[in-house]
């Protein structure tokens, strides 16, 4: 059996999660990203998300140690501020993604990514769009050896500036 499991979170899942989304925004805060910096994203996100079955986890060894958030659309994407996406085809969206720091380089996020792809593939989509801050680098780093190309900048509200990624999968 796999030690590595991504599932839907559940509402249960809200105390790690947070704990791991607070652990990643003082690596954030380290890097002086400036992203997470401002409340979010909140418990009341993370609620949000998770009534409307868009949160998934990640646990390794029974432990929850990462989560995303997949959309299936971003408004903030409609108009970049530079750049233009690949393609104008219907898209996910990559949102709150996080690797508890103590479990990073372990191929978890990778693992993430996968399966969002697979969530879009079952749903006839071919896309996939992430946003991060300009100086989040393991983020972007991540994304671009995934495959990610950095195809501009976008406004998000409530974040300000960010550097825009996106996949096509064939």
């Amino acid at each position: 059996m796999s030690k590595e499991i991504i599932r839907l979170a559940t509402l249960q899942d809200i105390p790690p999660l947070m704990e791991g989304i607070n652990f990643a925004k003082k690596q954030l805060f380290y890097h002086q990203s400036g992203q997470w910096q401002n409340g979010e994203p909140s418990e009341n996100t993370i609620t949000m998300d998770i009534q409307i079955g868009q949160y998934f986890v990640v646990e390794f060894h029974q432990q929850i140690v990462g989560g995303m958030a997949l959309l299936f659309y971003e408004p903030a994407y409609d108009q970049l501020l530079e750049g233009a996406w690949l393609n104008a085809f219907p898209y996910g969206v990559i949102h709150r993604f996080f690797i508890h720091p103590s479990f990073q380089r372990k191929g978890l996020a990778n693992l993430l990514l996968n399966h969002a792809q697979r969530i879009c593939f079952e749903r006839g989509i071919f896309n996939l769009r992430v946003d991060t801050h300009q100086k989040n680098m393991p983020m972007r780093a991540l994304l671009e050896k995934c495959g990610f190309m950095n195809v501009g900048k976008a406004f998000l509200p409530g974040a300000g500036e960010r550097v825009v990624y996106h996949k096509v999968y064939e």
